[in-house]
């Protein structure tokens, strides 16, 4: 096997196993997503069907601000995770070397350019997230006014 052929083979395999990891990273974005998702919608559900007392809303609501701001951490380390394999992969189909597993991936750390037409739909996430959050604030302000307004000193 000559030494062309078998530094395309190489390539090829890089190329694979970085595809690979960059699939698996985004499927996972996605399935952690989709739990945080439907635990929110559920909660939201609950407080806003079935939740009579206000200061059970606070509870709930405390919960699901702490559990919106927990998401957004974890959507943001995803998007570290899935950015920290597209720069290699680019560098590999420009035709640069490589070193999959070496020193090249602290480096890889630095940003990727997204397209500048689209936002990514990592970004979007975060928007939902961030409108989880709001939600959730909204009603523990809503509920502490209604507690006040039912307890509250009145001259």
């Amino acid at each position: 096997m000559s030494k062309e052929k078998q530094k395309n083979d190489e390539r090829i395999e890089k190329w694979k196993t970085l595809s690979e990891l960059w699939d698996k990273e985004a499927d996972r974005f996605w399935a952690r997503n989709n739990v945080f998702l439907v635990v929110n919608s559920a909660l939201l559900i609950v407080v806003s069907g079935f939740v009579q007392e206000a200061i059970v809303c606070i509870i709930v609501s405390s919960f699901g601000v702490v559990f919106s701001l927990f998401w957004y951490r974890v959507n943001l380390m995803g998007k570290y995770y899935l950015d920290r394999w597209k720069p290699m992969l680019a560098k590999l189909e420009n035709g640069d070397e490589i070193d999959v597993f070496g020193k090249e991936l602290p480096a890889s750390k630095t940003k990727f350019k997204e397209p500048q037409k689209y936002k990514p739909t990592t970004t979007y996430m975060r928007y939902v997230t961030i409108s989880f959050t709001l939600i959730w604030l909204t009603l523990i302000v809503y509920n502490l006014i209604k507690l006040y307004c039912q307890f509250g000193v009145h001259t």
